[in-house]
């Protein structure tokens, strides 16, 4: 009797042991993870060059979870999402699509963690009413018509008018585009207007034909050589990308602890770093080398430069 005494108490012993010195030397080590089985949760992205497998991975590792990414291509099929049950635990959408979701009653607040979004997000891009807080800015962008360099000196609506432009490529945005159809090209017929697919620049917009205008985010610019950009009717729009809870999520605990993770853990910075679009956190001002991927940045440009989209429904 004695001796399974003495094994237990050496056992419970070595179980202690174990359980600090992966405390001590393994910071991110949580003890029931090791017992539980990941919990599965799904999340709604609109730009998967933003919301990547890199964090994808280090997400799951945070939070003890597997993660389903739903991708959408429209407003409608994210509205979808938050319609449908099971829902998911967290949305990643432009940041002028999350309004109508909140009229409707599909959003949930966040209001309880505004602490922590006060210390994490930038002032430059956090909201000001904290009464209902309902979205999470975490990256933005800056987009532009690049052209051929043999046209820096010409008229951009001469230039429209003629015949060496043939083709418009746009941003795959198909709201953004819309609020902005009265816009130069797309009073032109003879035009043709194209999407791409994401904010990285496929391998054929290294270099620009000079019968092509291709749509390019400020943190893309790097990739064309020799171009001239330019703003259709002065304006550049600002597209935000956001966290939001949707009302149908299966578990809000989760969906909080996947944004505080997102922002909160320090991690993550050198995978945001390489993406292309700026961040919306108050650390990586600090650390960033690239000035323009800084929200500190967007006070460098006037308002009058800048819009920012809005829907109407």
């Amino acid at each position: 009797m004695r001796w399974k005494e003495f094994s237990f108490w050496l056992l419970f012993l070595l179980l202690c042991f174990g359980a600090g010195y992966l405390h001590g030397n393994l910071p991110d080590f949580r003890l029931q993870f090791a017992f539980s089985e990941p919990e599965k949760v799904r999340i709604v992205v609109f730009e998967k060059a933003l919301f990547n497998p890199a964090i994808i991975q280090l997400l799951e590792e945070k939070t003890h979870t597997q993660i389903q990414i739903d991708e959408v291509s429209n407003w409608q099929e994210a509205r979808l999402k938050t319609v449908l049950n099971p829902g998911a635990h967290l949305l990643f959408l432009p940041s002028y699509w999350i309004p109508p979701l909140v009229r409707e009653g599909r959003l949930r607040t966040i209001t309880s963690i505004t602490s922590l979004l006060d210390s994490e997000i930038a002032p430059e891009l956090r909201q000001t009413n904290k009464e209902k807080i309902y979205e999470v800015p975490l990256f933005w962008t800056i987009f532009e018509f690049a052209f051929a360099e043999i046209y820096k000196n010409e008229n951009l609506q001469k230039l429209l008018e003629g015949t060496k432009i043939s083709s418009i490529y746009i941003y795959s945005d198909p709201e953004l585009n819309q609020l902005r159809s009265h816009q130069e090209p797309w009073n032109y017929p003879k035009i043709k207007v194209k999407t791409k697919a994401t904010l990285t620049l496929e391998n054929k917009f290294k270099t620009l034909a000079d019968n092509e205008v291709v749509e390019i985010s400020l943190h893309a610019k790097k990739e064309l050589k020799s171009v001239f950009y330019h703003a259709i009717d002065n304006k550049k729009p600002l597209e935000i990308f956001s966290l939001a809870v949707p009302n149908n999520s299966p578990q809000r605990t989760t969906s909080l602890a996947l944004i505080k993770a997102l922002i909160s853990d320090a991690d993550f910075d050198s995978i945001y770093a390489e993406l292309p679009a700026g961040s919306g956190l108050k650390r990586l001002d600090l650390k960033l080398d690239d000035r323009l991927k800084k929200a500190s940045y967007l006070k460098e440009l006037s308002f009058k430069e800048l819009y920012l989209p809005e829907m109407t429904q």
